[in-house]
């Protein structure tokens, strides 16, 4: 009797083992197998200018993304503009590009080639011009106001990316830049803004520096993507 007993314990104690590593093999075994969810794509685009409207200086932005492996995502930010330039008159722009760590390979191609396509379609008239300004931990006016096509495309293909996120000397160069600057009439001044992220250094005395700018050139129109 006690043998039997002993038996039926020992046949107990080993089907509660094997149910316990078959709960832990099929939850193992569901994580290994489990196909994630699909990634929405999302778009989003500015409030004040409406894009569907092509109104200009709008913009829109569509985050969409793909699993690269368990737990992994790469995710692709497409962005897209309207022209804001006025056909009418003249236009001066500064490109005041983020060459930061945070700008990979792949986005700051990206920028390079939507300024090389901005300063061609721009200087179609002569009497447009072109500034280039980087910025990451500190900032450089890396071409001073040209219609040079072939030297400006040279500058912006040599930019790499290094260093932290920092506005506010970014908009110090701006005004070094704009100090010795001559309004002409009939023409714009603008100054387009290119970042991927929020400023890690110097914070927040860019508020004060980019109020002081605007108060100081009123004539300066920034747009910030």
């Amino acid at each position: 009797m006690n043998f039997i007993k002993q038996s039926v314990l020992k046949n107990k104690f080993i089907l509660i083992v094997v149910l316990v590593i078959s709960a832990f093999g099929l939850l193992f075994l569901g994580n290994v197998l489990a196909i994630p969810a699909p990634i929405e794509k999302i778009t989003f685009s500015s409030k004040e200018l409406s894009y569907e409207e092509n109104e200009e200086g709008s913009w829109k932005v569509d985050k969409s993304a793909r699993w690269t492996g368990r737990g992994k995502a790469r995710i692709t930010f497409d962005v897209d503009t309207k022209r804001f330039l006025n056909d009418n008159i003249n236009t001066d722009i500064i490109l005041m590009i983020d060459n930061s760590s945070s700008m990979s390979i792949q986005k700051l191609q990206k920028v390079k080639d939507a300024s090389i396509n901005l300063i061609s379609k721009s200087l179609e008239k002569s009497k447009n011009r072109v500034s280039i300004i980087t910025f990451n931990s500190t900032s450089q006016i890396l071409s001073n106001f040209s219609n040079n096509k072939t030297e400006l495309n040279n500058i912006v293909q040599s930019i790499s990316s290094t260093g932290s996120i920092n506005y506010y000397q970014a908009f110090i160069k701006l005004d070094e830049l704009l100090k010795d600057y001559e309004k002409e009439e009939n023409k714009e001044l603008v100054a387009i803004f290119l970042t991927d992220s929020k400023p890690s250094l110097d914070t927040p005395n860019e508020i004060g520096q980019y109020q002081y700018l605007k108060d100081q050139y009123k004539y300066l129109n920034i747009k910030a993507i």
